[in-house]
């Protein structure tokens, strides 16, 4: 039920960051977002098909811009998190609130 799709790349808005994504988690809910199964899903994905068409939750990339009002992250970056609403992560790029991500520290 995956497809592959080439998509505009999102500008951030107030208060969010532009990452590029790197690394992403494939978790139960994912998994059932995708399938439909449990039925009991379908209240929050959709009936016939996802209300959301790129799913994924936690996450991991480089900042590619930020948005205005956003003074803690600078392109280039490494970052990390589990923005809400939890979709997005499958995608190449995608916008996140800056307050729901943080500095990868390293190594």
């Amino acid at each position: 039920v995956l497809r592959l799709a080439d998509i505009p790349v999102p500008p951030p808005k107030e208060g969010e960051i532009l990452a590029r994504m790197e690394a992403s988690t494939a978790t139960p809910p994912d998994c059932a977002y995708r399938t439909g199964k449990p039925y009991l899903i379908r209240l929050f994905a959709g009936f016939r098909r996802p209300k959301v068409p790129i799913l994924g939750d936690i996450t991991a990339g480089e900042v590619s811009g930020v948005g205005p009002g956003v003074t803690a992250f600078r392109t280039g970056d490494r970052v990390f998190g589990s923005p809400a609403p939890p979709t997005g992560a499958y995608a190449e790029y995608r916008c996140a609130p800056a307050a729901a991500m943080g500095l990868m520290p390293d190594g």
